[in-house]
């Protein structure tokens, strides 16, 4: 899948679309993620967006996305953890209402 190297959300969404769980596409998100940090307000919202929407395999790999882009982000700015903060509590609920809602299917690796 070919990607154009500037962000808009719509190549966001696509790389989100297309992540999976293995580490490698966690974190080669990620750090296009961070590449591009200054536009961290519209991918939060994009995030959010698309977890709620995300099938139940993509949930953890979704939180696992934000969660390396702060943790590898924060010798750069705060722009990825002020972008994503407000948006973490909906969405572990979210994550959590769907694996107890439906406890076959949480949080299987894929």
């Amino acid at each position: 899948m070919a990607h154009s190297n500037g962000y808009s959300d719509s190549s966001f969404l696509e790389r989100l679309s297309a992540l999976s769980s293995s580490q490698q596409s966690i974190q080669t998100l990620s750090l296009w993620l961070i590449h591009h940090r200054t536009h961290a307000d519209n991918a939060a919202d994009v995030w959010m967006k698309h977890l709620l929407q995300a099938p139940q395999k993509q949930l953890m790999p979704l939180m696992y996305l934000v969660s390396d882009a702060i943790l590898q982000s924060r010798k750069r700015g705060n722009e990825i953890k002020d972008a994503f903060q407000d948006h973490l509590e909906e969405a572990l609920a979210h994550v959590c209402r769907c694996v107890i809602g439906n406890p076959d299917r949480g949080a299987q690796p894929s």
